[in-house]
């Protein structure tokens, strides 16, 4: 069952409240989120209890911040409390932070609101797991405090020896109680010098020797806790000054004790390190004897069993990758030096061939005179975390581009929306037989490129419009076979190993064009002095094997495509770069480095996965993998012919910016037998068919324009009316609109660039339904 958290949000804009709930979601925080916006609602939440985190808005009407932060801590010492906040700066938010805040986020930043929420929590369970081992220890203690004071302790009265210098050199014991050879398991030691009963004393103890005579000189009474090497025991001595040169020393054996503090030190730091992460292997270094403990977790990691080499570090040493090993060993003798923490991280070769990324982490442990002797810690496989922070990178980029690419595709396709218009008007008007004609055709086939290479941009974000249709990947790759012979030249041979079985997949048949067309490019480019190009295609199954190999993919089945060349290849390095949005290896002229990147984003919104393997000299392969239909879910669809649209009588109101564009709406509509009524922006729409709406059949609409937006003037026109038929235009993309909240799934939409058939084709079909 998921675990949720409970999450106090200090908030009086319900939306702002709305969309924290949202980024937790999509941040895969499982949360039960409660608003509050004064102060007496606080109060009454924090009564209620239960809370894990707090997150709060600086700059709430009602509420005074350091106010309702003080009631927090007050009530909740231990709760995280996070600034969520768009009204302060970052010299005020550091302040906040000093006065006991745990983080802030500023609501442009929305990304650090995960992150900030995970660390803050991880920080809190390990002050909470510090105060308990603490408690736990000084339980500990007080339960031998009680235990010391309620028990017999052992007495000896000395008389202390000094050379001629007046040093402390031995002391002879004048008498001992029953319980001193209970609690040292000496007998008969009156009359005789501590030298004879422990050999080796004055060497091991000079300290407890140099106590015992200060005391018995000065008479000031001195406690001390000493640990007796040649017994092994640990003694707890208080001593007491009876007469010159003479002392009675109270003692008790604590060596239990001392064992037990040590193990709950131990224990506490295994606790705090632990506590740091997941699924960790925990390993132990004793430094005395290079003797390396690993638990089972370790030995997994490193993909090695138990009950083969002693594990040491030299052995440990080699199982790192080579250009790693010299770090790692510096930043252990950092450690023990006492320089840094002891936090890293390095990638280690396993035995199955592949690399893994660790991050390590330790404490040293020292003896009383300061000296390592021990050093454990932690060891995590993050292979897959830097799988996906390698893709979040990608992502990001593509993201960035795709929004600069949507604000030109929009004022691009109003452009061509006007070229289209007045060349299909031109073409109806002259006919076939036109001198002019070819020049008209001319000028539409570069309106048609243009529209495509909007596309291409588009692509980055995966954001284009697509039309696709089941279809069998062997027919559309059989379809541009012979365009990639003339695109790859008639020095490289082209070769075809389609698969037997037909592999339908769901997909657009221009944009698999678009893939091929780019792959064979660069793979002619490869092979400058010719070679061979090879298309293949498979199924393959998708399973957790294939994911934890490759960081990516859901399971299935998939068609896979295979595009392989036998040119110039490249390394490793090159290969991570090939799909970043203007990386080239070109020369400058002959590259733009989008080819690749466009690959990419048409492959993901197919909701595919491409991978590269290649090396320097041994050629390139390309394999793509898209999902398989199931067999009968859909068939493959035939392209029909355009027919000619029929005429109209109706009256349309077309609200549209662009005056070009209006003005060939107008001349189209027109042409086919509509009534035309033109509006300016949204505002002006509503006025007009305020005017007209008792003749007004339909509304053709752009989504977005100055003053209100299509959609905007649609809610108010549909307040007047409610089966108004409305048809949107836009030169944004379907996402973009949806994300934008402007575009709901169901409405009727037609994409500029405009075909100027296609909008009264489009105008029909929606009147007729």
């Amino acid at each position: 069952m998921e675990q949720f958290l409970n999450i106090l949000v200090i908030e009086d804009s319900l939306s702002d409240y709305l969309l924290t709930e949202r980024r937790l979601a999509q941040a895969e925080i499982h949360a039960r989120c409660h608003r509050v916006a004064t102060v007496e609602e606080l109060r009454d939440a924090l009564g209620a209890g239960g809370w894990d985190l707090v997150l709060s808005d600086y700059s709430v009407p009602q509420m005074d911040f350091l106010e309702s932060f003080n009631l927090i801590q007050s009530r909740m010492p231990d709760v995280p409390v996070i600034l969520l906040s768009g009204s302060i700066g970052e010299e005020q938010a550091v302040e906040l932070l000093k006065l006991g805040v745990w983080d802030f986020v500023f609501k442009e930043k929305p990304a650090r609101l995960a992150p900030a929420i995970k660390r803050s929590l991880g920080e809190a369970a390990q002050r909470c797991n510090q105060r308990r081992a603490e408690e736990a220890l000084r339980e500990s203690e007080a339960g031998y405090r009680l235990l010391f004071e309620n028990m017999l302790e052992g007495f000896a009265s000395c008389r202390m020896l000094f050379d001629q210098a007046g040093r402390p050199q031995d002391f002879v014991y004048l008498s001992v109680n029953k319980k001193f050879a209970e609690l040292t398991g000496l007998k008969d030691v009156v009359g005789k010098r501590v030298s004879e009963v422990i050999p080796g004393i004055r060497e091991s103890n000079s300290d407890l020797l140099e106590t015992y005579g200060r005391v018995a000189t000065t008479g000031t009474p001195e406690r001390l806790e000493t640990f007796v090497a040649p017994l092994g025991i640990w003694f707890s001595v208080s001593v007491y000054s009876t007469q010159q040169g003479e002392f009675v020393a109270v003692f008790d054996n604590i060596t239990v004790r001392k064992q037990a503090e040590e193990a709950l030190q131990e224990a506490t730091q295994r606790l705090r390190l632990a506590t740091a992460s997941g699924r960790l292997g925990i390993w132990d270094r004793d430094f005395r004897n290079d003797d390396l403990l690993w638990d089972d977790r370790m030995y997994e990691l490193y993909g090695m069993t138990r009950g083969g080499r002693k594990m040491g570090f030299v052995t440990w040493l080699n199982c790192l990758h080579p250009d790693d090993r010299a770090m790692a060993t510096e930043a252990i003798r950092a450690a023990v030096r006492g320089e840094n923490e002891y936090d890293i991280q390095f990638r280690i070769c396993h035995p199955d061939g592949s690399l893994r990324h660790i991050k390590a982490n330790g404490v040293v442990i020292r003896d009383r005179h300061g000296t390592a002797v021990r050093m454990i810690g932690l060891n995590q496989d993050i292979t897959d975390q830097k799988h996906l922070e390698e893709q979040l990178l990608q992502s990001q980029k593509m993201e960035a581009i795709g929004q600069l690419a949507g604000g030109v595709a929009h004022d691009f396709n109003n452009i061509l929306t006007v070229i289209y218009g007045y060349c299909s008007l031109l073409q109806l008007q002259m006919g076939n037989g036109s001198q002019y004609r070819p020049d008209i055709d001319h000028i539409f086939a570069a309106a048609e490129r243009a529209a495509n290479l909007t596309k291409s941009l588009l692509a980055f974000s995966r954001k284009q419009v697509m039309s696709p249709r089941p279809l069998n990947l062997n027919d559309a790759i059989a379809n541009v076979g012979k365009l990639l012979t003339r695109i790859i030249g008639e020095d490289i041979h082209l070769k075809t190993n389609l698969s037997v079985n037909p592999l339908r997949i769901f997909a657009d048949s221009g944009q698999i064009e678009q893939i091929l067309m780019n792959l064979a490019t660069n793979a002619r480019d490869a092979m400058p002095d010719g070679g061979l190009l090879t298309l293949e295609t498979d199924i393959q199954e998708i399973d957790q094997d294939f994911i934890h190999a490759h960081g990516y993919g859901v399971a299935g089945t998939y068609a896979v495509m295979s595009v392989s060349d036998t040119g110039t290849g490249m390394d490793a390095e090159t290969g991570k770069k090939i799909f970043e949005p203007f990386f080239t290896t070109k020369e400058v002229g002959k590259g733009t480095g989008l080819g690749l990147s466009i690959v990419y984003g048409v492959i993901k919104q197919h909701n595919g996965y491409i991978n590269v393997y290649s090396e320097p000299g041994k050629g390139t392969t390309f394999r793509i993998y898209f999902p398989l239909m199931a067999p009968g879910n859909g068939v493959e669809e035939k392209e029909a012919p355009p027919d000619y649209p029929p005429m109209g009588t109706e009256t349309v109101l077309v609200a549209e910016d662009d005056a070009s564009i209006r003005q060939i709406a107008e001349v189209v509509l027109t042409k086919f037998g509509y009534q035309v009524i033109l509006a300016g922006n949204g505002q002006d729409a509503i006025e007009k068919f305020k005017a007209n709406r008792e003749k007004i059949d339909i509304i053709v609409m752009d989504m977005i324009m100055p003053e209100k937006s299509g959609k905007d003037a649609y809610e108010e026109i549909r307040m007047l009316q409610p089966d108004v038929r409305v048809l949107f235009m836009s030169g944004y993309s379907p996402d973009l609109l949806q994300d934008k909240g402007l575009f709901d799934k169901g409405a009727e939409i037609i994409m500029k660039p405009l075909h100027p058939l296609n909008l009264v084709r489009k105008v029909r079909s929606v009147l007729d339904v």
